[in-house]
């Protein structure tokens, strides 16, 4: 194996992008919804999303800048507003969420305009995806700047589960709705589970907290 050292202090931006898109997989979408001060519905996908913490439940999405250095509406709402929700994303939606991560002007609702359907949240202004299996309400915690990108903190003040995808004690079936994630640049549903013993498991053994944990 011939390996390629790269120092990223030396590199161009557009080439430590690819290669944190290629070397971070596969990556959890966050659908994002929010809402303007205006009323204005935003939706955008982020796949730099992950857990912050258990107790209290947080999670972050990392929002990007525009090409041209302006922040992305997502953020401004979210600043403005101290909310947002995520809705996470099946097979079936993955045509209606790549148009809602092209660039749009601030005063198009991207909800109409990609046919998608809303609910309202419970406690916070942000609609939610109406089809989403699992939306999350979130509270803004804190944004952090490293960069050029913003870090935002968000914590779960509410879940909304479809019962079908749940069992008596909360463990989450991922196979019977098959989140669509990122892969370098493009997306891939999770289709299957390896269990930590490296065999394919059912959904039922994958659901469940008897598999013993390699990871987080």
């Amino acid at each position: 194996m011939t390996r390629l050292l790269i120092d990223p202090s030396a590199a161009l931006p557009q080439t430590t992008r690819r290669l944190l898109f290629g070397s971070v997989n596969p990556r959890p979408i966050a659908w994002t919804s929010t809402i303007s001060a205006s009323g204005i519905r935003n939706l955008a996908p982020f796949s730099f999303f992950t857990v912050v913490s258990t107790a209290p439940p947080m999670v972050s999405i990392t929002i990007e800048r525009h090409d041209d250095g302006r922040e992305k509406d997502s953020l401004l709402n979210i600043r403005s507003t101290g909310e947002f929700a995520v809705n996470v994303v099946t097979a079936g939606m993955a045509a209606q969420m790549c148009t809602t991560s092209a660039e749009h002007p601030s005063e198009v609702d991207e909800f109409d305009l990609a046919g998608v359907a809303a609910r309202p949240a419970h406690r916070i202004g942000a609609p939610l995806v109406a089809d989403a299996p699992i939306s999350l309400e979130c509270e803004l915690e804190r944004i952090i700047q490293p960069g050029g990108d913003a870090v935002v903190i968000g914590r779960v003040v509410l879940w909304h589960v479809d019962a079908a995808i749940v069992d008596g004690e909360h463990h989450v079936d991922v196979l019977r709705w098959q989140p669509m994630g990122r892969v370098g640049a493009s997306f891939s549903p999770v289709e299957r589970i390896i269990d930590s013993l490296g065999e394919f498991a059912s959904p039922a053994v994958a659901a469940h907290d008897d598999v013993p944990a390699v990871i987080g």
